[in-house]
This record gives structure tokens, sequence and C-alpha cells, in this order.
């Protein structure tokens, strides 16, 4: 689908992530899935979804390469990797095993397509990371500081966590319904900017705008708020209305602890009353804040995402040049029945 004399300005990074365009790719295509209650329902969904002539699920990555490709055209990407996740048994579950804990067992024929996916990946020279002991957001956060100074770096996926690597260099390409309605709160026209549809262009200022802190914040403001989808506990009844001007002000949770602890009857009087007239806090976390340090510590270490994986340290970024063997890609795709995808 690759034509070698566009007109490529400027190199490019895009960094997939794969889990969440699978997943979501899987989802799209699979409607009934999503109303079946019963196990004998499910396994009649399954029955629908689309598969190749060996019998192997490939609905999730039919639509995820029909995402894909023509992304990578139209961007004029020069370098990508995508990030996949493994297993939920990463170093995470080590430092809180109840991490994700919450999660329902991941649908059969999802997971397959996960495994298909990556070896369909390296077969086509696409860089791809996953590993049982890492997240796929931990390789694109150690893609993203070993290689941002190099060059201009677009993350794609709809996990806000990512929020917290973007950077001057490194934008985030959030997958979300609420994109013309952003652009539109910030008084753009998307037919002014080159950006895919369906996708909001977090740089730091705009995530300022939309989350009152700035991104690396993000970690901190998870530590206290919790993340119930990744079963991160936080503090207990302290929301965003009381973290986000706190954090805005102090700048991290340690910081917030500092200027908190050890506190004189007097001290703590006017802390509320700072809180309240200074930072528009109406009801004091102070107490819960307190209670719940320990919980706070652990939550801002789950949500911090790792930017030194060693595999990553020793690459150079001719590695992760744009070099698809349409060839090979195209011989796969009939082969698995997705025929539409060959041009």
């Amino acid at each position: 689908i690759f034509n070698e004399n566009d007109d490529i300005k400027e190199n490019k990074m895009l960094i997939v992530d794969g889990s969440s365009l699978l997943s979501t790719s899987f989802y799209a295509t699979a409607r009934d899935l999503l109303f079946a209650k019963t196990e004998e329902q499910k396994e009649f969904a399954y029955t629908k979804l689309m598969k190749s002539p060996d019998g192997e699920y490939t609905n999730g990555i039919y639509m995820f390469f029909k995402t894909l490709l023509p992304l990578i055209q139209s961007q004029k990407i020069t370098h990508l990797a995508v990030v996949l996740d493994r297993s939920r048994n990463t170093f995470r579950r080590e430092i809180d095993p109840e991490y994700k804990a919450n999660r329902s067992e991941t649908p059969y024929p999802l997971k397959s397509q996960f495994k298909l996916l990556t070896e369909l990946l390296q077969e086509i020279n696409i860089a791809v990371f996953s590993h049982t002991k890492y997240e796929a957001d931990d390789f694109a956060g150690s893609l993203v500081k070993k290689f941002e100074k190099d060059i201009p770096i677009y993350l794609h996926t709809k996990d806000e966590d990512y929020i917290q690597l973007v950077s001057d260099n490194t934008k985030l390409w959030m997958v979300t319904s609420k994109a013309d309605d952003m652009y539109k709160e910030i008084g753009i026209d998307k037919k002014d900017i080159n950006v895919p549809s369906g996708i909001f262009e977090y740089t730091p200022e705009y995530v300022k705008h939309f989350k009152g802190i700035e991104p690396i914040q993000i970690i901190d403001a998870k530590a206290i708020e919790g993340d119930k989808s990744d079963n991160i506990k936080g503090v207990k009844n302290v929301g965003p209305t009381s973290s986000r001007p706190l954090i805005a002000h102090y700048g991290s949770i340690e910081e917030i602890y500092k200027n908190i602890e050890n506190l004189s009857k007097n001290e703590e009087k006017e802390l509320l009353t700072f809180f309240k007239e200074s930072l528009g806090i109406k009801r004091s976390p102070l107490k819960n804040l307190l209670l719940y340090k320990e919980d706070a510590i652990i939550s801002k270490k789950l949500a911090t995402i790792k930017t030194d994986i060693e595999e990553i340290q020793n690459m150079d970024l001719d590695s992760l040049a744009l070099n698809i063997d349409n060839e090979k890609m195209h011989e796969i795709f009939i082969n698995l029945g997705m025929v539409s995808l060959v041009k």
C-alpha cells in the first residue's frame, strides 16, 4: 500500500498500543458478544466472528490492519512499533497482588488473536514488543524516553495512562468519541490539522487544559484518585476536585505529604483555610490523605509507566524504520481470508 515516491517531509515515529487497538477492533466486530449474558449466548456469538479458512479467529486482526495501514500512509509514518500486553502477572502484581484483579477473563477468540497478531507482525517486519513482566505501556514509555529527542513520536491508544508520556516531542493520539467536542472547546477546526479521524491529539498544553495538571502529574492524580479499571485504590473518598488543585499547587504527592504531615492545631487550621480560599477545595481531604498515605504511595508505583526497559536501551532508531514486507503481508492476508485488505 506504500508508494516509495511519497513525499516524506520529516521523520515520524508511530507507537501503537496494539492491545488497545486489537481489543477495540475485536469488539467493534463482535456486537452480539456485547449483549451476551450466558455462556451459551457467548458461544453462539463466537460462531458469528470472522475466521480464516483454517478456523482461526481473525475479526480483530482484520480491523486492526484496516485501521493501521491507512494511518501509516496518510500520516507518512517513517518509524513504527507495536506494543502488546502478554500477561496480567507483570511486575506490578509483585507490588500489589490485587492489581487488575477485577478484570474479567479475556474471551478466548480475542486471546488467540493476540498470539496470532504478534506472529504476523514479526513476519512482515513490524517491530513488536511484549513480555510477561511488562505491560504494553512500559514498552511505549521506554521507547519514548529512548528516542523522543531524535524523532517526533505519536502514541496511538485509548488508554489515558499514556498521557503521562506527553511532551514537546511526544504527542498522544487519543482514540475517543469526544474528539470533535474537545477540538471545539479549544477553538480548533479539525479541517486545519492533519490528525486521524476519531482522535484527539494531546500536547502538554492541551493536557493542562483538560486535566488541570501537567502530563507527568497524571501519575500523582491516579495515586490519589485511584483507577477502578486497574483496581488501583488511591485515597479513599478523594477525587479530582480535591486532588487536581493540590497536585497543581504542590507538584507531586510527595510534596503534598511534606506539607500536610506533623502539623500543629493552628497550622492545620491555616492549611484548611488555604485549601478552601486559595485552592478552591470545599471539602477538606486532609484526614483521608493522612489515613490512606500508604495506599497513595503504592498507587503511584502502580500508575507509573516504566521508561527504562533494558531491551529498548540497547536499540538504535534504524531498527524501527518502516520496512513492511508487502509481499509477505499480502500472502498472509490471503491465507487468512482477509482478501479485501490486499490492494
